[in-house]
This record gives structure tokens, C-alpha cells and sequence, in this order.
């Protein structure tokens, strides 16, 4: 059976130490203004499961301030979106994920570190 996923897909930088497989499911946190964009690309999109690429951050062994996104990730269904509780606001939200099977990134992407 083959897996029909657009060639392009979203990308979601699973910070150390969380690593998606294909059948597996995770649950991380992640910041408000990603959540958001989450739940929009949810709201907006017509299909019933919203697939993204789950990819680990990759650091520099030698300082562990160099990073990257690896080359090999995940291709992941939303499952749910969590907000934090009214009392604790400015807490993370927590995405739920279920791998699908695996991708491979046309080429490396930089990443950089967010403005939060």
C-alpha cells in the first residue's frame, strides 16, 4: 500500500529529546504562537486528518550550540491541540501526533531560534 502524501508538507522541529516514528504516537509541548498556527492550518484545511513532517532538531555534539533540523523525519497526523489552563495562560500547549511513515528533506534546512 502506498502512502499518498503531498511533496510538500509542513514542517514541525521536535526539539531533543522527542523523536517520531512511523505508528507511533507523541505528545510535545510547543510554544502558543506555533499552537496557533496549528489550530488555524486545522481550521482552514478541508481534509479530515492534517499531515505535517515531524523532523528532530539535531545539535552539535562539540559546543551543543550549533543546530539543525535532521535530513530523515516523520510524516505526522494532528491528532489534537491542547491550551494550557486558564490559571497558567502562559504555559505551552501540547500537540498529540501519529507517525505515518517516514520522509526525507529535499535538502537541509537552517534553523533558527525562535523570537519567543
Amino acid at each position: 500500500m502506498a502512502h499518498q502524501q503531498p511533496s510538500l508538507l509542513p514542517i514541525l522541529p521536535l526539539p531533543h529529546p522527542f523523536i517520531l516514528f512511523p505508528a507511533a504516537t507523541i505528545s510535545i509541548p510547543i510554544a502558543k504562537a506555533l499552537a496557533k498556527s496549528l489550530v488555524r492550518i486545522l481550521n482552514e484545511t478541508e481534509e479530515e486528518a492534517v499531515a505535517l513532517a515531524a523532523v528532530p532538531i539535531l545539535t552539535d555534539g562539540l559546543d551543543g550550540k550549533s543546530i539543525k533540523l535532521g535530513e530523515w523525519g516523520c510524516a505526522a497526523r494532528i491528532i489534537r491541540v491542547v491550551r494550557p489552563p486558564v490559571l497558567q495562560a502562559d504555559s505551552n500547549y501540547l500537540v498529540t501526533l501519529q507517525g505515518t511513515h517516514r520522509v526525507q528533506l529535499a535538502h537541509p534546512l537552517p534553523l533558527f531560534p525562535s523570537s519567543d
